[in-house]
C-alpha cells in the first residue's frame, strides 16, 4: 500500500465532504476564538442559532445556494 495516498472514489462525494469539512472547520474556529477572546465558559448556542441570528429567509437562501453550487435545481413548495 502507498502511504498517504487515497484511492479512487466518487468525485461528487469528495467535493461534498470537502465542503462540509470546511464549514465545520470554520464553526470550530469561531467557537475557539470566542472561548479564548471572552474567557467565559462554553455554552451551546443551540440548533436554532442561525435562524434566530439571520432570520429564516437568509438561512433558506444560503441553503438553496449551497445546493445550486452542488449542481441541483431547487424548487420550493410549501408543506400542506
Amino acid at each position: 500500500s502507498r502511504a498517504g495516498s487515497t484511492g479512487k472514489g466518487n468525485p461528487y462525494l469528495k467535493g461534498a465532504l470537502g465542503e462540509a469539512a470546511a464549514i465545520v472547520g470554520h464553526s470550530i474556529l469561531v467557537i475557539a476564538y470566542h472561548l479564548l477572546a471572552t474567557e467565559q465558559p462554553y455554552s451551546d448556542i443551540g440548533a436554532a442559532h442561525f435562524l434566530e441570528r439571520h432570520g429564516s429567509e437568509t438561512y433558506k437562501r444560503r441553503l438553496i445556494a449551497n445546493l445550486e453550487r452542488l449542481g441541483y435545481a431547487v424548487k420550493l413548495e410549501p408543506v400542506a
